[in-house]
């Protein structure tokens, strides 16, 4: 699906919800929303004896801390191989994740309660000029809803995508016999990462969905599509995506975000003229007195 856009000044409405499910007895998803940094994270932690707890919290953390800590950055140091055609901002998202990843693995290569732990992690930046930047590791997805039409924006990075990756031809039959939840990166996982970042314009009306595989295992993308309709409920369908993953089941943390990108509302208009507060007359922009009655203009 190609998707055309522009420089629009937008504004993000949303939802989020998180909840541990029928079946787990602690919740390892965190979600997070940093509406003055354009910021909308969730992370799905792995680890047990809730270190994957810990490690989706300090991912979520830490690329907010990296954000914060980089307001009006250019420059954020040479990017790895690839990520070359990327702009300031999607570099911006690209560095803070691989600076989530040192943080957790820092944590998960030490011994202790949390040694081994990882997280999953799915972003999405959305600049004032109307661009989102999506990145993430593992297989927390996004999804883009518009024209009536939903589509995958993130690919998995899974056992099942690496095969078909170097097999695209291999028979249904035999992909069904491989192992279908083995993740090939996390954040933590390993002292390097690579993360997927995608970048592009949006236009008012589009709906984006983050979600953990609680939600995309449990319910079909069709399903998700027709609970989302056009956004017009975030939170109400955020409510409706996590009951509709627990009545297939509930088998694991199920996390949402939604997203729907309207137009910035837009900004009076400057006046063309100052008026006099004491006499109401009009005046020239900038005037020091009223040229009427002599009154100070402030």
């Amino acid at each position: 699906m190609s998707h055309a856009g522009g420089e629009v000044p937008i504004r993000a409405v949303f939802g989020g919800l998180t909840d541990v499910g029928l079946k787990r007895d602690h919740n390892e998803d965190h979600i997070l929303v940093r509406v003055d940094l354009g910021l909308f994270i969730l992370a799905d932690g792995m680890g047990g004896h809730n270190a994957g707890d810990v490690a989706s919290k300090l991912a979520s953390a830490s690329l907010v801390s990296f954000f914060e800590a980089t307001r009006g950055q250019s420059y954020f140091g040479n990017p790895p191989e690839g990520f070359d055609h990327l702009d300031v901002d999607g570099l911006r998202l690209l560095f803070g994740l691989l600076k989530a990843n040192e943080d957790v693995y820092r944590v998960s290569a030490a011994q202790g309660a949390h040694h081994g732990m990882g997280s999953t992690i799915v972003a999405a930046y959305i600049t004032r000029d109307g661009s989102v930047h999506v990145g993430h590791v593992g297989d927390s997805r996004c999804y883009r809803i518009c024209d009536g039409e939903i589509e995958q924006l993130t690919h998995d990075h899974s056992f099942v995508n690496d095969v078909l990756r170097a097999k695209p031809d291999m028979p249904p039959e035999q992909l069904a016999h491989l192992p279908q939840n083995i993740i090939t990166r996390a954040l933590g996982m390993r002292e390097d990462v690579e993360p997927s970042i995608r970048s592009e314009p949006t236009v008012p009306g589009d709906v984006y969905l983050l979600c953990s595989d609680g939600l995309s295992g449990q319910v079909s993308r069709e399903d998700i599509h027709s609970m989302v309709g056009n956004g017009e409920d975030p939170q109400g369908s955020c409510q409706q995506l996590v009951d509709a993953a627990n009545e297939a089941g509930g088998k694991d943390n199920v996390s949402v975000i939604l997203i729907r990108i309207d137009a910035a509302q837009p900004r009076a208009p400057v006046p063309s003229v100052a008026m006099c507060r004491r006499c109401g007359s009009p005046n020239i922009p900038g005037a020091a007195t009223c040229q009427r009655c002599g009154s100070p203009m402030l």
